[in-house]
């Protein structure tokens, strides 16, 4: 057996590899092999660099990577199955030029061909860690006539830490604080900035801590004053008006004196001069001069706007209405229960006053309606006013018939 399957060995290889390509080919149709480029970049990982070292020049955190691998291995890679190791145990302070490995793949079978960035550049440079007081830059000026005195840090000393061919180049450690248009102490958390001589911002630089607490205190200036705006009105509104709000803007101004003993004397408000109302019927709207101590002067030019807001006073009236019935069919008659409403109204006493129960009507509309017993909801005709009502009851109960109510003379359609 032995020697005829050896002389039909030529026979036998060709036969297996026939297989073997069939199985291939149906293998690939099945599920193929695809070459490509992974969608996300692969982040590379420096470890063991030794203590009291530092990577400089932002070597690259991560490269793409080319891959060979089935459909089915492809539709469930994602970013976390790679990862890609640089060993820097032994590597002292320098220069090196180091080729990447082939990355770890979690999933198999999967084959890197290629990766971008095949090599790297890496510089090695000694850590050294430095402390500076922490500057403090004031952005913007506060509000006119006021002052900001020295700020301080909390902490006032920060610790920066870094290659040693940066930490040479930093000047200082800074912290901005916006004051602009303040009137008020500030106080805010800030991020610390290493600055170099040029004042550019060295982000390799590490800041320890990364932020302070910087205050400002802010007072007034001894030539200037904040007072409040009091509005003076004379005169009343028309009768059956009053006034509802009085409005100032802005409700404080600044004063200003070359002499800051006068503010030792004069109180902590100024008037406007006097804004006449009389027999005013609606809202007046003014800009206003004040009526400011003597040796002072306005800041700026902050124009006094008064606003009084004039309206109607409310009233109400109380009556009893009989219900008027419009609409009715001829030949119909209808009974309203109850045949008469307690009517409420509401409105500006001057009209309320003008007003006689004779302008007053309620009426019941029974356009196409038929016999039978109703649930009508009466209105209310008042004059063309701005008088609002509401009746009691608010729904009336009406009988139609071809009969005149007993108890009740007929109604005019």
């Amino acid at each position: 057996m032995l020697q005829s399957l050896w002389k039909n060995k030529g026979t036998l290889l060709l036969a297996f590899t026939l297989a073997f390509t069939v199985w291939i080919y149906a293998t690939n149709q099945a599920d193929p092999l695809l070459e490509d480029e992974f969608s996300s970049q692969i982040p590379i990982q420096y470890i063991n660099l030794a203590d009291g070292l530092i990577l400089s020049g932002n070597p690259p955190s991560d490269c793409t990577v080319i891959l060979k691998a089935p459909q089915s291995v492809w539709e469930n890679l994602n970013q976390n199955d790679f990862s890609i190791i640089v060993d820097l145990s032994g590597y002292d302070t320098g220069t090196y030029q180091i080729n990447l490995a082939n990355p770890q793949v979690d999933i198999k079978p999967a084959l890197v061909t290629e990766l971008n960035p095949a090599q790297i550049d890496l510089e090695i440079e000694t850590l050294l860690e430095k402390t500076f007081p922490i500057e403090i830059q004031l952005i913007g000026e506060p509000a006119i006539g006021y002052e900001a005195e020295e700020p301080t840090s909390d902490p006032e000393n920060a610790t920066i830490a870094g290659p040693a061919s940066l930490i040479s180049s930093v000047s200082s450690i800074q912290a901005a604080l916006d004051i602009t248009g303040e009137r008020q102490d500030v106080e805010q958390t800030v991020r610390l900035l290493p600055l170099d001589e040029n004042g550019t911002i060295l982000d390799e630089i590490i800041v320890d801590p990364t932020n302070t607490t910087v205050s400002a205190p802010i007072q007034q200036g001894e030539r200037y004053r904040l007072v409040a705006v009091i509005p003076i009105i004379t005169g009343q509104p028309a009768f059956g008006f009053r006034i509802t709000k009085i409005d100032v803007a802005p409700e404080q101004v600044i004063i200003f004196s070359s002499d800051p003993a006068v503010f030792e004397n004069i109180p902590g408000y100024v008037e406007t001069v006097p804004i006449d109302i009389e027999d005013a019927q609606e809202a007046v709207e003014i800009r206003a001069s004040l009526d400011l101590p003597e040796k002072t002067a306005l800041v700026g030019d902050q124009n006094i706007l008064v606003q009084v807001s004039i309206e109607a006073i409310e009233n109400s009236m109380t009556l009893t209405r009989p219900i008027e019935i419009q609409g009715l069919a001829d030949g119909l008659y209808a009974a309203a229960s109850p045949s008469s409403v307690t009517v409420f109204l509401t409105g500006p006493l001057t009209t309320l006053e003008q007003l006689t129960p004779d302008d007053i009507r309620v009426v019941i509309d029974l356009f196409d309606m038929d016999i039978g017993t109703q649930q009508v909801t009466p209105q209310i005709i008042v004059p063309p006013t701005d008088v609002e009502g509401s009746i009691l009851p608010a729904v009336i109960e009406v009988t139609i018939s071809t009969e005149p109510p007993a108890t009740q003379e007929p109604t005019t359609p």
